[in-house]
């Protein structure tokens, strides 16, 4: 049987043994480690993948992180760092944008860095020249909407099925309206122009659930129409301008075309078209006489002169009825045309009171 020579034994143990001198080592007290100040100097060497050069990353420092990538300006939709357009609508890269330097390119960028000869200078040539592309595509689109204004209606770029006449409509035989973009043949909307009633025509379109209130615009009109048509039409509508109207006078010259719409404080109005000058007191025309000259006077040809028996009946009737008051001071005929009840007399300039 061995005995390990090395331990003592039990009976040495309890009797013969003494106990070991104990020995104190001066320990040194801690020290604080200190970092060494970074030096411009020290280069840390970072790997370089397919020609880019890209930092030491962190992992814990990188998940704690957002997910990188910058925003479309067009159609918001978030890309990869490094892709110098958008994915979706190819707009180019914000010029302000820039790459983080903890950032690991993707499988996908290392991919497209393979495509492109591994080249960085020709990706941002890529997003100059994308750049480049759609500034001049905005400014021939730009040119293309100058030249419109020029013509006087813009021909359809489409094919369409007209609403009026349900007829297939082809390319440039038909009318865009300028304000709305609705699309007619020549003929309908001809026809729809000269059957209108109103003082402004509006855009024909009605599918069963919307309406246009637009209306075609006056150089439209004057392309689609001839000239005795248009002057037609232009008639109509100041008729009917005229007649909606609650300030309107109209010229006492026969077949005049002449009409203005007053003030309160207006006396007379010179016509544009017969270059008569209209009194809006007497309501009529009395060149070279005032109004109470002019009253006089037809009173002195009622007897013999039908047309100045007619307009002193109806001046009368114009008092009997409250339309019209004898001026306090000399007489004459006045009468209210719109606003407060204070006048004044065109002869005498007496201010009077309506309501009294």
């Amino acid at each position: 049987m061995m005995r390990d020579l090395y331990a003592p034994s039990k009976k040495m143990a309890a009797t013969d043994a003494k106990p070991a001198p104990t020995t104190f080592r001066e320990e040194a007290p801690p020290t604080t480690r200190q970092e060494a100040p970074p030096s411009s100097k020290q280069e840390v060497s970072r790997p370089v993948i397919y020609g880019v050069d890209v930092p030491l990353v962190n992992p814990k420092e990188a998940e704690r992180r957002e997910e990188p990538g910058w925003t479309c300006p067009a159609c918001t939709v978030v890309n990869l760092p490094h892709r110098p357009g958008c994915e979706v609508c190819s707009g180019p890269r914000p010029d302000d944008y820039k790459i983080p330097l903890w950032y690991e390119p993707t499988a996908e960028e290392k991919e497209l860095f393979k495509k492109l000869d591994m080249d960085p200078e020709l990706i941002r040539r890529n997003a100059e020249e994308e750049q480049q592309r759609r500034e001049m595509e905005r400014r021939m689109n730009y040119e293309a909407h100058r030249n419109l204004d020029f013509k006087d209606y813009i021909e359809n770029t489409e094919n369409f099925q007209c609403l009026i006449c349900y007829e297939d409509v082809e390319i440039g035989e038909g009318v865009m309206l300028r304000e709305c973009l609705h699309n007619f043949c020549k003929d309908c909307l001809k026809g729809q122009i000269m059957a209108s009633e109103e003082a402004q025509i509006r855009c024909p379109f009605d599918d069963g659930h919307y309406q246009c209130q637009n209306v075609i615009t006056e150089r439209e009109m004057r392309a689609l129409l001839t000239e005795e048509e248009f002057e037609k039409v232009e008639k109509r509508g100041l008729q009917q301008a005229e007649a909606a109207m609650v300030d309107a006078f109209h010229c006492k010259t026969p077949d005049c075309q002449g009409w203005c719409v007053y003030d309160d404080d207006v006396n007379f109005y010179d016509c544009n078209f017969c270059k008569k000058q209209n009194c809006l007191t007497c309501k009529a025309i009395h060149e070279g006489m005032n109004c109470k000259e002019y009253q006089d006077d037809l009173e002195r040809k009622a007897a013999n002169d039908e047309a100045a028996k007619a307009t002193k009946e109806m001046l009368e009737k114009m008092i009997q009825q409250g339309e019209a008051m004898n001026c306090t001071q000399c007489g004459v005929i006045v009468q209210k045309k719109e606003g407060c009840d204070w006048i004044k007399c065109s002869v005498c300039k007496t201010e009077l009171c309506w309501a009294t």
